[in-house]
């Protein structure tokens, strides 16, 4: 016979899902600040300490949506972020996460 789930048990197990969830979030709010040129949804997928790289890029979290943006406009007229894997492990209060993102530029 199983054992019933304790509610300490589920208070961690709901509150493990509302922090995946929440990361997710702002990832999803990432791609659609690149999409729509959105500078405010972009920075703010950033901690002010935040640094992103791409690739041979690296900048500032706060200062990566207007290099994204001019990088964008000046190769393509239309882009689409679209988030495919997406793993996430939290304990406690640190999370590391990797999400792959499929991009379509169109000149």
């Amino acid at each position: 016979m199983e054992q019933p789930i304790s509610l300490e048990k589920l208070a961690r197990d709901v509150q493990y899902l509302m922090d995946r969830q929440a990361i997710y979030d702002v990832i999803a709010r990432h791609a659609r600040g690149h999409d729509r040129h959105d500078v405010d949804l972009l920075t703010n997928a950033y901690h002010e300490d935040g640094v992103d790289e791409h690739g041979h890029a690296i900048n500032p979290g706060p200062a990566y949506a207007e290099w994204a943006n001019a990088v964008h406009s000046a190769g393509a007229t239309l882009h689409t972020h679209n988030i495919t894997t997406h793993l996430c492990e939290i304990d406690g209060n640190v999370a590391h996460c990797e999400s792959y993102v499929i991009v379509a530029l169109l000149d």
